[in-house]
Formats: structure tokens, sequence, C-alpha cells
């Protein structure tokens, strides 16, 4: 194999945050695929589950997502028995959603494999290096 040159670039952060960024999207998108559901309807779960009877239209707003593509992704929950959507008791024309029984369940098995998946790609990191790292992505994504 021929080396190359590279310069300063695995001196650049954002080149390397870019990397491992693609390493664990990667990883979690493989994974992703076993679980039947997608990344974003993962997302939606579990944020329902934090929010109990949050209503749709709120739901959409907090995701940034349009309300057409929300209520298809909660369409594709409900089909699979992870959600219910019920009429609002303050605004007959909203629908508010929770989690359902199964929803928690298959949840709790997500958030343990999320885990799983997690210790996984950081192997290389003992527990000190993982808490600063993810510290410190927190304190880089800050937005005040």
């Amino acid at each position: 194999m021929t080396d190359f040159k590279l310069g300063r670039i695995p001196d650049f952060l954002s080149a390397q945050l870019r990397v491992a960024q693609m390493g664990v999207y990667q990883h979690f998108a493989d994974w992703f695929k076993e679980t039947g559901l997608s990344a974003k309807q993962f997302g939606v779960l579990y944020f329902v589950q934090l929010n109990p009877g949050i209503n749709q239209r709120t739901l959409a707003s907090i995701q940034a997502t349009e309300r057409a593509s929300m209520g298809e992704t909660l369409s594709r929950l409900e089909s699979k028995g992870y959600i219910a959507r019920t009429p609002s008791p303050t605004d007959k024309r909203a629908k508010v959603v929770t989690i359902t029984a199964e929803g928690e369940r298959i949840l709790e098995q997500i958030l343990q494999s999320i885990h799983e998946q997690e210790n996984a790609f950081t192997h290389r990191l003992d527990d000190a290096e993982r808490h600063l790292l993810l510290g410190l992505l927190l304190k880089l994504n800050r937005r005040d």
C-alpha cells in the first residue's frame, strides 16, 4: 500500500469528529435495521415515553419535522402497537400520544442495546475517558 501524506489533517478536530461520527452513525444504522425501527421512530418513541400525553402538533414542532411526516411516523409506531393516539381532553381537534406496554417493552430492549452498542464503540476508552468525552461533546454542543 502506498503511504500518503496527510499533513495536519490528523490534528484537525473537525476531521476527527467527522470520522468518529461516521463510525458511530454506521454502527447504529446497521444495528437499527435489526430492531425494525428507524432512528427517527426510536427518537419519537423515546420522547413520547418521557412526555406522555404530548399532542401530535407539539411533538412535530419539538422534533423539527413537518406534521405530515410526524403523522406517518406515528402511524408506523401505532401499527406496531408501540403508541396510542387518543383525542385530547382539552382540544377535540388534537390527538395526544402515549406509549403502550408493548412500546415500553421494546424501548427498554433498545435502550439496553444502545448501552451495549456504545460500550462496544468506545471499548478503547476507560470509564473516565468515556465520561470526559461525553462531557466535552456536551459542552461543544451547548447552545448558549
